[in-house]
């Protein structure tokens, strides 16, 4: 086991139906960048956790495996870890729409329409 200054095991690969504190890590940090929803860690690698981070990875440049390996934990703690928020504004084609008196984002995410509202 390689324990990191960040204080995460940079080895363990974690996969679909995985569990334990390697699993909370990954859900806290995949939370705290806005790729995860708000709410307690499971300590399961489950559907919700494995999409966000396949979206984690794209962003990233990564390919979207689902699996976590070392370049993913190097990603997922890099200064410049992309945000969920950020992301789409950023790397993909955005348009703002004012929609019952509020403005909702709608952006192309990985083939899918995504949408968020502004603050």
């Amino acid at each position: 086991m390689y324990m990191n200054d960040y204080g995460y095991d940079a080895s363990a690969v974690l996969r679909a139906g995985d569990t334990g504190s390697d699993v909370v890590e990954l859900q806290e940090r995949l939370t705290s960048l806005e790729w995860l929803g708000e709410g307690p860690a499971s300590s399961v690698l489950d559907a919700s956790t494995e999409k966000a981070l396949k979206a984690f990875q794209t962003a990233s440049g990564l390919i979207a495996t689902g699996v976590v390996t070392t370049s993913t934990w190097e990603a997922l703690f890099a200064d410049d870890a992309p945000h969920a928020g950020t992301v789409a504004s950023r790397k993909f084609p955005w348009l703002w729409v004012g929609i019952g008196g509020g403005a909702v984002l709608l952006a192309v995410v990985g083939g899918a329409l995504a949408f968020g509202r502004r603050k």
